[in-house]
């Protein structure tokens, strides 16, 4: 699992089922485990890949308890039959989500930032679990060179084909 920086202390089963209550959803059981142990906190230099638009977003912050309240509070209205709860953030705000339904974890691109995006279509599929989520995160250095390294790749099979 990823490193987890400045994480709060983990909630209690009482304040999730809480929360739960509120949100008229019970949470993916491995969600629930991470805020027993780390109730949020910063995931620095870290890059989740989102498949769809094909590339990586660096990853700001997983939300501890009391903003994932305030997040579902301001954003239910949009989120209003979706069962998606937003989990995290990227570092220009927009959210990480988690599908209550079957737990899988989407990125929201709410501001309309990429060209994919539009108003029928700003949600993006991540990970099957939360765990898988968190297991797929990657270091930023590493993920540039990756892309990098794939770029070169193109560019040389590109000219390759052309020649």
């Amino acid at each position: 699992m990823t490193n987890i920086d400045d994480s709060a202390p983990g909630v209690s089963l009482e304040e999730i089922e809480a929360f739960e209550s509120r949100i008229q959803h019970k949470l993916p059981d491995d969600y629930r485990a991470f805020l027993l142990c780390h109730n949020g906190g910063l995931t620095q230099n870290r890059v989740v890949y989102v498949p769809t638009l094909q590339l990586g977003i660096t990853l700001r912050d997983l939300f501890e308890l009391d903003r994932l309240i305030w997040w579902f509070s301001e954003l239910k209205d949009k989120l209003a039959g979706s069962h998606h709860i937003p989990i995290g953030s990227d570092k220009g705000g927009n959210p990480m989500t988690l599908n209550l339904t079957n737990g899988w974890v989407y990125y929201w691109d709410k501001v309309c930032y990429y060209p994919e995006t539009s108003s029928k279509r700003d949600t993006y599929w991540v990970a099957d679990s939360f765990i898988e989520f968190l297991e797929g995160l990657q270091d930023e250095d590493s993920y540039l060179k990756k892309e990098e390294q794939r770029k070169a790749e193109k560019a040389e099979l590109r000219g390759n084909a052309d020649g």
